[in-house]
């Protein structure tokens, strides 16, 4: 969010999807001492809303050095991970800054983008009730 989004606020750490492969655990723990950040910074725990159904066009890449690629997620791609998570304010913000990136203008159309990447699941009552709120509808599953 902040590297594409201009996120004003920011967490203390990077949500990564790396397999937990132990060289970069190691070389995350060996940049976070040198910068005295925390072993925590790079932490792949968004694996737990991570959509089967992306493409690698879903994906902009960042940077590639010495064989390793930087990816972030496409605005829609995040918007249907933040909406799997819909952990109340700490997505709030984030998921109204997405639904402006992405120009979506009705909830029929966030229900769309949220199945094209989780066509197995169905948006919480918290997700359907911000997005209720700010489309001004009474959507339901």
């Amino acid at each position: 969010m902040e590297v594409t989004f201009d996120r004003e606020t920011t967490t203390t750490d990077v949500d990564a999807l790396y397999g937990a492969n132990p060289d970069v655990e190691t070389a995350a723990r060996t940049i976070a001492y040198r910068n005295g950040w925390p072993e925590n910074w790079l932490n792949d725990n968004v694996k737990q809303f991570a959509s089967h159904f992306d493409t690698a066009d879903d994906w902009i890449t960042l940077d590639v050095r010495d064989g390793v690629a930087i990816r972030i997620a496409g605005a829609r791609l995040l918007l249907a991970m933040k909406l799997f998570a819909a952990r109340g304010r700490r997505d709030s913000q984030d998921i109204d800054r997405l639904l402006d990136a992405c120009a979506i203008k009705d909830v029929d159309d966030v229900i769309a983008v949220f199945d094209r990447y989780y066509p197995e699941e169905v948006l919480s009552e918290r997700a359907l009730r911000q997005l209720n709120e700010r489309f001004g509808g009474s959507a339901t599953l």
